[in-house]
């Protein structure tokens, strides 16, 4: 019995190999330079004393939440035309009026959410935080509204963070 000779690939063999090796390539370098990306960190500005590390977006990240969490529950239990109407940015501050005994006002120093001006010389990447109202409140139901802090630039390490919350909290559910 005899076999026909070993003649190798085809061309429609040959082909689809070098397109499944461009696709797998395409995909290594891809998921490389995002994996990069997040061990080096960010730059915010394209200078290298601007830039941020992974560790450090994670703790601005995690701190900015904590705080936006708190700045919500300022804003539940104010009066509605008490609610800012403008954005918070770092030349402007949030005085809240909650009560002729607790008034807070909220800044914007250091790209960071906070409440005291002096602050630790840690780095934000807030550029402004602004609320949104979903639904306006009425006199029997609850208004939705978002607190949301943006950043500079949005990318894909960066993303803006959202705070929902209801007020009056008499008819919002704990």
């Amino acid at each position: 019995m005899k076999y026909p000779a070993d003649q190798g690939m085809t061309m429609l063999e040959l082909m689809v190999a070098v397109m499944l090796l461009a696709v797998f390539m395409a995909g290594f370098v891809g998921i490389t330079e995002f994996t990069s990306a997040l061990t080096q960190g960010i730059n915010q500005d394209d200078s290298p004393d601007n830039a941020f590390k992974a560790s450090d977006l994670i703790l601005a990240r995690s701190t900015t939440g904590e705080r936006l969490n708190e700045l919500a529950r300022d804003l539940s239990i104010l009066p509605e035309p008490a609610l800012p109407k403008d954005c918070l940015k770092s030349n402007t501050s949030w005085n809240i009026n909650a009560s002729s005994t607790i008034s807070k006002i909220w800044y914007l120093k250091n790209e960071q959410l906070t409440r005291f001006l002096t602050l630790a010389n840690t780095r934000g990447f807030i550029d402004r935080v602004c609320l949104y109202n979903k639904y306006r409140e009425t006199s029997s139901l609850p208004g939705l509204y978002v607190l949301q802090a943006e950043p500079k630039q949005a990318g894909p390490l960066i993303q803006p963070l959202r705070v929902l919350f209801c007020r009056p909290q008499k008819f919002c559910m704990q």
